[in-house]
């Protein structure tokens, strides 16, 4: 089931599919193109057999990689074979979304990007690049995989594939790639834990627990309640505390260092 999430108009003029034809003797090949967004000589792409998903080549992740303008890299699309994007290049993270509340967060918490609709269309590839990451992260709730954000090691099928149900895996923002910093990026995943309703129970995230759930974040009012200190805290506190502008969670913020928050805020979370 395809999410409501609107896209943006195409802006490229390559078409929102990534994808064009080919005049080979009588007849026309659909052919795969790398959109623009792709075309940089620092990222790197693999091999994936038509309507396939697993690249063709060993070694995919040392060697056997090209540029986006390598010639057998283009006889291959040409020929209507999918191909992979490699994560990791220059900072390249692609949130991986099996579930429209990660697709949902990625673009309210970090902005619009360049992103493309699952060729299941299922899901969503939000496409960053990001200052400072370090390792592939996974999302889940209540014990369901939600998705991932797909670094070094991994792949994501590119634009203008084809899944193999048929389906094509659509650029629907067809926008540039946004790059953001760690911190901002670690909004999507930095607290992890148990669902009920509203409530996000877990490990205090800034002086830790020795159960695991001395911690609470009510999702609606977005406030926190840490249960070992006996104390409630909003956003501005939540960020002082994770800055090491505040040590102790019943800390109470100067107007001073509420300044540096409000600096914090606009520096590392994108506010305005």
């Amino acid at each position: 089931m395809r999410s409501n999430i609107p896209g943006n108009t195409s802006l490229s003029g390559i078409g929102s599919t990534g994808q064009g034809t080919e005049h080979v003797g009588d007849s026309f090949v659909m052919t795969v193109n790398i959109p623009q967004q792709l075309k940089r000589t620092e990222f790197r792409f693999v091999l994936v057999s038509k309507r396939a998903k697993a690249p063709v080549e060993k070694q995919w992740t040392t060697i056997n990689n090209y540029r986006f303008d390598n010639q057998m890299l283009r006889n291959w699309l040409a020929q209507g074979g999918n191909y992979g994007v490699c994560c990791g290049y220059r900072g390249l993270v692609v949130v991986d979304s099996d579930d429209p509340l990660i697709a949902e967060r990625s673009q309210e918490r970090l902005g619009v990007t360049f992103r493309v609709r699952s060729g299941s269309g299922r899901g969503f590839h939000d496409y960053f690049t990001v200052e400072g990451m370090h390792k592939k992260e996974i999302f889940e709730r209540d014990g369901k995989h939600l998705g991932e954000a797909q670094f070094v090691g991994q792949m994501v099928v590119g634009p203008g594939s084809i899944h193999s149900s048929g389906g094509i895996y659509e650029i629907v923002n067809d926008t540039p790639i946004c790059n953001v910093n760690v911190q901002k990026f670690t909004s999507l995943y930095d607290f992890n834990g148990n669902w009920r309703g509203r409530y996000l129970h877990g490990k205090n995230p800034w002086h830790g627990a020795r159960t695991g759930t001395n911690f609470t974040i009510d999702t609606e009012a977005n406030l926190w309640t840490c249960w070992r200190c006996h104390c409630r805290g909003g956003v501005a506190r939540a960020i002082a505390l994770k800055h090491g502008l505040l040590a102790n969670c019943p800390d109470v913020l100067s107007k001073a260092e509420y300044r540096r928050v409000i600096d914090l805020a606009k520096r590392h979370y994108g506010w305005k």
